[in-house]
């Protein structure tokens, strides 16, 4: 029992500092994201923004696997796109969608904020939904992929059946972090600048610390140096990636909270890979 009350403190306190984060950075997310059967027909519903005078467009995505990544993102898997105003969208084929979903806001310049988070903006495996999907077809039970077996229908009988559903993802105890649903080990990355010994200035000073710390998982002394380096004042570029560093220690340490704040420090100046490393720290938190 003080196990859980721990877990569900902890669990809460990082939600709640993960949308402080997110209200900081001035960008909209949908919120609050459901969906229901009703009338055989899938109902997909979210909460706007009270402000949402910058959004141009809700974009609505569609995955076989839970929505994750931003490279999920992609043309292939936007089903639709909706006014900014709409706060539902009705499937009423549910043969040809999964129940992963994610709501995006495009804004008006036509960029996106693609941060995922999970019951927020992007769906996750809902059992009682898929008992419902279940009791509307008689040859195949919608089973998580472990479980998926091959299902011999009667000669001349042929009909799509709902895609296959996952659980939750959750982190790895070990160190190397590695993704249950993708199988995919996360290692430390390091800028190309701050690989050669023979770097000048800043990236010889982070040349110094990852090399010396991150092949042994020191994490907690890298930290100690990389927030000594932040006191002085340094190009935004520079600062950016000791952010970034600081960021892959905190997460390496289970600092989540911590790690989220700085790869949002360093989104300006690298925002691709900083991106990225959001994900990795939203998706490898253990519900």
């Amino acid at each position: 029992m003080k196990h859980f009350i721990q877990k569900f403190a902890f669990s809460l306190f990082f939600l709640l500092a993960t949308f402080s984060l997110f209200c900081q950075s001035n960008k909209p997310y949908a919120k609050n994201i459901n969906i229901t059967l009703e009338n055989q027909e899938l109902i997909l519903t979210w909460k706007n923004p009270e402000q949402d005078s910058n959004i141009k467009n809700i974009l609505i995505y569609n995955d076989k696997n839970p929505i994750l990544f931003t490279n999920q993102l992609s043309k292939k898997n936007l089903v639709k796109i909706l006014d900014k105003k709409q706060t539902s969208y009705t499937i009423s084929d549910i043969n040809h969608f999964s129940p992963y979903f994610a709501v995006i806001y495009q804004l008006k310049d036509d960029s996106v904020f693609d941060i995922l988070i999970i019951t927020e903006n992007t769906t996750i495996y809902n059992e009682t939904l898929a008992n419902k999907i279940n009791s509307l077809f008689a040859v195949e039970i919608v089973k998580k992929p472990e479980e998926v077996e091959t299902v011999t229908f009667e000669e001349g009988k042929i009909r799509k059946t709902p895609l296959p559903t996952v659980d939750l993802i959750q982190s790895s105890s070990d160190k190397s972090k590695t993704n249950n649903t993708f199988d995919m080990e996360i290692v430390p990355y390091i800028f190309q600048e701050d690989k050669s010994s023979t770097a000048m200035g800043i990236a010889y000073e982070l040349n110094l610390i990852v090399s010396k710390y991150f092949p042994t998982e020191d994490f907690g002394s890298a930290a100690t140096e990389l927030k000594a380096l932040l006191e002085n004042k340094h190009e935004q570029e520079e600062t950016s990636r000791i952010y970034f560093y600081l960021g892959e220690c905190y997460f390496f340490t289970e600092n989540y909270v911590e790690a989220l704040s700085c790869f949002f420090q360093s989104e300006k100046a690298y925002p691709a890979i900083s991106k990225k490393w959001q994900q990795y720290v939203i998706n490898s938190f253990n519900y």
